[in-house]
């Protein structure tokens, strides 16, 4: 019953304090890492303009990790697979198709597993006008630090591109489409708490389809 547990009078003075200020005036490095990994490459070069297909693939695996007071967890910029596919084709002279595809796992992050009361100074902290709790997001133990992962990473652009040269100038026209099928990938989660103490999560998406026209100039 979210009211019950509001209510501050519903709460009892736990025997065991809880450390919870980790301020010192000493900073301190007590933390190692280890990232290690696999990278191969492809490449089709560019020679010239009669260069008719050209491109690369790329693919990564790697680990990264951190470990602090004896626990091992996720670093948060850890990818254990990243594939990048570049590929032109210049179909004419002054015409050329170009598609790049990336994917990725995505980012480590901590997912919250419920609620906590909010304590300050040792003591709860109650809306002075409702007489209630307020609540803070609980991330649990150290031991579910990063835990959670975004759904993995995707992305397909194209780009058409028309060349010609005048005004002593090498020009290109070109129409680009980014995220082509629109693949709605994740940046971030943002996590709320709900009047009925549930919790409620909001996705912040990256780019989604976009397509331009733009103009180059080369003097």
């Amino acid at each position: 019953d979210p009211n019950y547990i509001k209510n501050p009078n519903n709460w009892t003075r736990s025997a065991n304090k809880i450390y919870y200020d980790s301020l010192t005036a000493v900073p301190v490095n007590g933390a190692t890492g280890d990232s290690y990994g696999l990278e191969l490459s492809l490449e089709k070069k560019y020679i010239s303009s009669k260069t008719k297909f050209y491109g690369w693939v790329n693919l990564s695996i790697a680990k990264s990790t951190r470990t602090r007071d004896g626990l091992e967890y996720n670093y948060r910029f850890d990818q254990p697979f990243i594939a990048n596919v570049v590929l032109n084709y210049r179909a004419k002279d002054w015409f050329e198709i170009g598609a790049k595809w990336e994917f990725a796992s995505n980012f480590p992050f901590t997912p919250p597993v419920g609620i906590t009361p909010r304590v300050v100074n040792d003591s709860l902290v109650v809306n002075p006008f409702s007489q209630s709790l307020f609540f803070n997001l609980d991330y649990g133990p150290d031991a579910h630090k990063y835990s959670g992962r975004k759904p993995d990473y995707h992305r397909l652009d194209i780009r058409l591109t028309a060349y010609t040269k005048f005004w002593n100038a090498d020009w290109s026209f070109y129409i680009d489409v980014m995220n082509v099928y629109n693949r709605k990938n994740v940046l971030t989660y943002q996590y709320t708490i709900t009047p009925d103490l549930k919790l409620k999560q909001t996705t912040t998406g990256m780019i989604p389809i976009l397509p331009t026209i733009g103009i180059s100039a080369r003097f």
